[in-house]
């Protein structure tokens, strides 16, 4: 009997460490369906049925999961405990996405941890899947304290209570010191993955648009202003700053823009405006591809990749530079602290602009 199996991603970079994990577990992806869990963007949408094709594999599509974990009564629990059922919670779940009921109990479900977000939790109480496989979601800038293990919140316990876990979640190597902080590192190898990635249209366009030239700059974006508590305007100018940088040292080579895939499109059109024909700001269509599509490419022309403190570039950490960027006039103190420990912590170079 075929496993059924259920991808919940979180972003591109996340789904190419799932497939990576699932590809070298089970070779068979024909019984495979992914869901986005997140903000809707029409880049990620083409992505993700770009990538499904191309492994055989079925997309549902994306919802935005919004409820939170929620407190049982005494009556409750003791129904819990017979039944398996939390009927107040589990209808609110079906009434909001009534869809997810065709994806309860599979055999295996793949999901990122994601440390500040608890509506994971929810998701996989209901879901009820007979295993559960974790992968990396990315940097861990900040450790929320989290604890489900209450009595209160027994419905959860096969969830993610509180760290660290002591599951194993499965990460690329770059990511190795993050995952150590909240639960049982083990390395996949995302190349095989990668490679096939580059077959997709999108990947063949992107490398035609923005790579026939020498790419001496990849500066990589970030949404502060919509996580960070910094005003719409200075992360403009944050990135600004950064631009500047890279075109005072990049002679007559190129300068690569890549927005974060929860960049809005006003904030791209912004950069493209840039009356400079050294900068290439890659379009809302593409930014939902991952840069490490394109390392050989990076790595030939000894591109220098520019961030605060994403974890986009550490794919390069082994053969590029990377240089982790601070602002003492636009980012406010604590996150240019963060933005330092990253940079002390991967032991890459730091500089304030």
């Amino acid at each position: 009997m075929r496993i059924k199996t259920l991808i919940i991603t979180s972003g591109s970079s996340q789904l190419i460490t799932q497939l990576s994990v699932l590809k070298k577990q089970h070779s068979d992806l024909s019984n495979v369906y992914l869901l986005y869990v997140g903000l809707f963007s029409e880049s990620l949408e083409v992505f993700f049925r770009q990538i499904s094709n191309n492994n055989g594999i079925t997309y549902i599509g994306q919802i935005h999961f919004d409820i939170n974990p929620i407190l049982l009564s005494k009556k409750e629990f003791i129904l819990y405990f017979i039944t398996g059922k939390f009927t107040k919670l589990f209808k609110v779940v079906e009434k909001k996405f009534s869809l997810l009921r065709f994806y309860k109990k599979f055999d295996l479900l793949l999901i990122p941890v994601r440390v500040k977000v608890e509506v994971d939790n929810v998701l996989l109480c209901y879901l009820k899947p007979k295993t559960i496989v974790f992968v990396a979601d990315g940097v861990i800038d900040k450790l929320p304290e989290r604890n489900f293990t209450n009595w209160r919140y027994f419905y959860l316990r096969n969830t993610i209570t509180k760290f660290p876990l002591s599951s194993n979640i499965y990460s690329p190597f770059f990511l190795e010191e993050d995952i150590k902080r909240i639960g049982i590192y083990k390395e996949v190898d995302i190349n095989v993955i990668l490679s096939d990635t580059r077959k997709i249209e999108l990947s063949v366009r992107f490398e035609k648009a923005y790579l026939q030239n020498r790419i001496s700059y990849v500066i990589i974006s970030q949404h502060y202003h919509l996580h960070e508590g910094v005003k719409f305007e200075n992360d403009i100018s944050y990135f600004k700053q950064i631009i500047k940088y890279a075109l005072n040292n990049c002679g007559n080579s190129k300068v690569l823009f890549k927005p974060h895939p929860r960049d809005i499109k006003h904030k791209i059109e912004i950069f493209e405006n840039i009356n400079d024909d050294r900068l290439l700001v890659v379009s809302d269509e593409f930014k939902s591809l991952p840069i490490e599509l394109f390392g050989e490419e990076f790595k030939d022309m000894n591109t220098i990749f520019l961030t605060g403190n994403s974890s986009g570039p550490l794919f390069f950490n082994k053969s590029n530079r990377i240089i982790s960027i601070g602002s003492d006039k636009y980012l406010h103190k604590e996150l240019n602290n963060r933005i330092k420990k990253f940079a002390n912590n991967y032991k890459v170079e730091y500089l304030n602009l």
